[in-house]
């Protein structure tokens, strides 16, 4: 899989703790490369390079941020023409109707619960449509390899290959 572009927007540096740790524990179980950059305000996140910001694949944005709320950034990243997920985590439900009207993949509520959080981690990598590349050795006497494409949704663990 290619490197995971994550960036996450919450003004609280307690918060952003929490979500780092949700995402290690998650990147680790699951074997994902992933590069992660946070931000305390959207206006910091809004001035990367515009295509650093489109090669971002996940946004994790807070909605209760001081000059510039999170329903702002989704609709200013929507504006730039991102294709990456926007999923909100939040403290407060007051902005769901706003969230999905900006078409965000999804809105977890404070305090986070890692299960909820890796269930709507792994439907979003599913959703982005990278590939996984596998080198399988098909015939061992005549060495011949096959690389198949698998989409995100299948992971199978070398556990589960069966060699004859």
């Amino acid at each position: 899989m290619d490197k995971l572009r994550i960036a996450v927007c919450d003004d609280e540096i307690v918060q952003q703790k929490l979500i780092q740790a949700l995402l290690q524990k998650y990147l680790t179980e699951n074997n994902i490369l992933a590069e992660v950059k946070f931000y305390t305000s959207g206006q910091e996140y809004l001035k990367e390079k515009k295509s650093e910001i489109l090669e971002t694949d996940i946004f994790l944005l807070d909605i209760f941020m001081p000059e510039m709320n999170g329903i702002d950034i989704g609709k200013e990243l929507k504006n730039l023409g991102i294709q990456g997920k926007i999923i909100f985590i939040t403290g407060g439900n007051d902005y769901i109707t706003e969230a999905f009207e900006i078409k965000a993949f999804s809105y977890i509520q404070k305090p986070v619960e890692y299960e909820k959080f890796a269930k709507v981690m792994n439907s979003v990598i599913a959703g982005l449509g990278k590939h996984r590349y596998m080198d399988v050795v098909v015939d061992r006497e005549k060495a011949k390899e096959f690389t198949l494409m698998m989409w995100n949704m299948w992971k199978p663990w070398v556990a589960d290959l069966l060699f004859i």
